[in-house]
């Protein structure tokens, strides 16, 4: 079991997170607050937490598993936002620890994202920042691939009854993200490609809401890939 682990400073002002856990193996999530009661989250594989109110600080981020620390970082969540983190990767893939995961480093979030820590396939995270300003009539997209030892993937939108469709992603690589895209609210198919293939190997219809944002997380399990849309 992977176990991840964040430990916070204390702020009158709040803050929001949830996790998705996009790895192949459940996470027991731990959220420690200097002054303010602690709260532990218990994940399934490819399943996401609810919203989590915190106070804004600098954070202390940490992976480890059987009592090995795989990842820690340090970033810091500012007051009034919510923030989706994505927890990724397949330790069984990696044959050794990336000692550069070990560098404390302070990662600041900005609209839209951020952090990414490159350490080949071992437990990793990025942060997307939610509340993204939208107009009326309009919605949002986002992407991130999560599927480890998959090749490229494309993601488009096509409408009912319409032979155009929109680019999400094109050729995506493992553990990248592809930022906020504005779309017209309403029905759409979304549909994924792996490498190039004509042919989609996922097709999901959805309802997109007006003023709302959204992620694709595309996760592999079983030599299978599968989409997960997070509404904010």
């Amino acid at each position: 079991m992977i176990e991840l682990t964040v430990a916070l400073g204390y702020s009158q002002n709040k803050t929001e997170i949830r996790v998705f856990n996009a790895m192949n193996s459940s996470a027991s999530v731990e959220i420690q607050a200097d002054k303010a009661s602690s709260k532990s989250l218990n994940i399934g594989s490819e399943i996401e937490t609810d919203f989590q109110q915190l106070h804004p600080a600098k954070y202390q981020f940490r992976v480890h598993s059987n009592s090995k620390n795989l990842l820690q970082k340090e970033l810091a969540l500012a007051k009034n936002q919510a923030y989706t983190i994505i927890v990724f990767g397949k330790p069984e893939l990696s044959s050794e620890v990336n000692q550069q995961t070990f560098k404390h480093k302070m990662h600041y979030i900005f609209e839209g994202s951020e952090n990414f820590t490159a350490n080949g396939f071992l437990p990793s995270y990025f942060v997307f920042r939610e509340k993204v300003k939208l107009q009326k009539g309009a919605a949002a997209v986002r992407a991130f691939h999560a599927a480890a030892g998959t090749g490229e993937i494309s993601i488009t939108l096509k409408e009912p009854g319409k032979d155009q469709t929109k680019n999400v992603a094109s050729k995506l690589k493992y553990a990248s993200p592809v930022m906020s895209t504005r779309i017209e609210a309403g029905s759409k198919e979304v549909q994924v490609f792996l490498g190039n293939s004509p042919e989609p190997v996922i097709r999901q219809q959805y309802d997109f809401k007006e003023q709302k944002d959204y992620i694709f997380i595309i996760t592999g399990k079983n030599g299978k890939l599968e989409l997960y849309i997070l509404e904010d």
